[in-house]
């Protein structure tokens, strides 16, 4: 049975790979789709692993690799991106860049690029050099995980000149190495080339580490405070401990001072800066422009990327409590094992990791106006996600396979800027026309387009236009009552437009792996599968909702046995 199995999804996985070349992404994306089919079978643990171990696999992935090549890149500027309501295209800025991290903008609309190598470039909006901005930082750890990270004008940058940066700042080690830790700093910016007036905010020298990973590292502002994010630098057990700053969202006045109304503040031997713990590497914050809840994403491990809703004081979970499994293929913990601890607003598995996030706030593309843009390295995606009432109702993905997406930022003109690693560039999607026509075609074909993982279903057609109609109405909730739209947003994006299965299996042939009854069912979709891409619904769907959707999916399944 194993070696059989075994046997079928090697298939699978390697002849799609050796007929054309793959990106890493597209290798990953295979692998992690294999890895679920095995856990239903209860693989996981032996066949799992000889796959990986097999000489056959490892020579396969090792020629694919090397046939790795930039040719699905698309570099025509005339190349027009089709998405659910418009059509675009990709304008590159800046290229042949080094290894741009974050982008911001000045008052007068200068561009601020970030590079990991220890260096800030100024632009201006037609992407032509002004400066480098070289002198003035602190010493940087540099290396292949460490160095410069976030770069941010304080919102009184006209005033007061402050450029804010996270930074991984070098400690010696008692061996004689040189390890790193978080830092946040600022300076002022003088002309484009300087800085001046560095003042070290926050640091902390005594928890520094040689290992390269996972510092986090994004800033924003809000009400005179300053937010940054610190990663838990690959050294799971501190996070928990409110006395240590690995994993730990931070909260300060914007002058570097603790707020007196932080969580921990009185707490002895509690880290005093801490707003939220239970993180592992977020590496994306923004503010949600209505609400002004403050989003986080989280680059999990294998899988288990998450968007979070940050609140004071709030625990996060990890290690104790995630979706994703560790690089040895363990799981870090059992999805059940979430209670005490806050769950994310959705997450994704396989993982896509997930990087700098932003409200789009501009007015190229109206109908995105709110939306969440999701920048992802591994799987070198931009993604949109509509929020309402901090529930995510729907994601598409604009574009794939372009480079490792890094950063994405509503730009002072009203465009999009996104950031890409490998090749290194700045660019921004340019709006070409709305599109309503591709809407017809959708709907008309009753098809789906799939980009890798992700999957932009014909039945997304009719949920947007529910939706629009609903929000001219400001109503939200008779969407939310509507058991088709339910399913269509819930279920059709794995499940397939008629749930006979796409990326997950069928819910209407009769054989369920998990499941023996409504009950079962209902349980799965409030606490989802852990090691699967089955996600835990109960934190946004009510009871009555998980309800109607196991009703809708059991009349599907009689009326499919019945015309067999």
């Amino acid at each position: 049975m194993e070696l059989s199995t075994i046997w079928s999804f090697l298939k699978k996985l390697l002849i799609p790979v050796g007929k054309r070349n793959y990106t890493k992404a597209m290798i990953a994306s295979r692998l992690s789709r294999c890895r679920t089919r095995f856990a239903r079978f209860g693989l996981v643990s032996n066949a799992f692993r000889l796959l990986l171990a097999s000489p056959l696999f490892a020579f396969s992935i090792g020629s694919a690799a090397a046939s790795i090549s930039s040719s699905s890149l698309i570099e025509s500027e005339d190349h027009v991106f089709d998405s659910l309501d418009y059509q675009f295209r990709i304008e590159t800025l800046v290229k042949d860049l080094e290894h741009p991290w974050s982008v911001s903008f000045l008052p007068d609309g200068r561009i601020l690029l970030s590079d990991k190598n220890g260096y800030l470039s100024v632009y201006d909006q037609a992407g032509e050099l002004l400066g480098m901005v070289k002198e003035g930082f602190p010493e940087i750890l540099k290396g292949a995980g460490p160095g410069l990270f976030d770069v941010e004008p304080h919102p009184d940058f006209a005033s007061n000149r402050f450029l804010y940066f996270i930074y991984s700042k070098p400690v010696p080690m008692e061996d004689g190495e040189v390890g790193g830790f978080t830092a946040l700093a600022r300076a002022r910016l003088k002309g484009n080339d300087r800085l001046m007036g560095l003042e070290n905010l926050w640091f902390s020298d005594t928890h520094a580490s040689i290992d390269p990973r996972q510092y986090g590292s994004r800033i924003v502002f809000k009400d005179g405070y300053v937010y940054f994010s610190v990663g838990d630098r690959a050294d799971q057990d501190m996070v928990q401990r409110i006395d240590m700053p690995h994993g730990k969202i931070m909260r300060l006045h914007d002058d570097g001072s603790i707020p007196a109304d932080n969580p921990f503040v009185g707490v002895e031997g509690a880290i005093q800066a801490a707003w939220s713990l239970g993180h592992r590497n977020p590496q994306g914050l923004d503010f949600h422009p209505g609400s002004g809840q403050l989003f986080s994403s989280e680059h999990g491990p294998r899988g288990g990327d998450e968007l979070n809703i940050i609140e004071r004081g709030a625990n996060y979970g990890w290690p104790v409590a995630s979706y994703g499994f560790n690089y040895n293929l363990t799981s870090v913990a059992a999805v059940e094992e979430r209670a005490g601890f806050s769950s994310p607003v959705v997450f994704w598995n396989p993982s896509l990791a997930i990087c700098g996030i932003d409200f789009y706030e501009g007015n190229h593309f109206p109908k995105w106006k709110g939306d969440l843009f999701v920048a992802t390295l591994a799987a070198e995606e931009l993604r949109r996600l509509t929020v309402v009432n901090g529930r995510v109702l729907h994601q598409e993905t604009l574009f794939k396979w372009q480079g490792r997406v890094r950063d994405v930022l509503s730009g002072p003109d009203g465009a999009l800027y996104v950031v890409f690693n490998n090749p290194g560039r700045l660019t921004k999607l340019v709006n070409v026309r709305d599109n309503v026509a591709h809407y017809d075609q959708l709907e008309k074909e009753g098809v789906f387009l799939e980009y890798g993982n992700s999957m932009i279903m014909a039945n997304r057609q009719k949920y947007e236009l529910i939706r629009q109609r609903e929000l001219q109405r400001g109503n939200e909730i008779s969407i939310e009552n509507d058991v088709e739209a339910l399913v269509a947003i819930h279920c059709q994006n794995c499940h397939g437009s008629g749930l006979k299965g796409v990326v997950g299996p069928s819910l209407i042939d009769g054989e369920w792996q998990k499941v023996k009854s409504d009950q079962d069912i209902a349980r799965v979709i409030e606490k989802g599968i852990p090691g699967t891409s089955m996600p835990p619904m109960g934190s946004f769907l009510a009871e009555e909702q998980i309800k109607a959707i196991v009703e809708y999916i059991r009349k599907q399944e009689r009326e499919y046995l019945s015309a067999l």
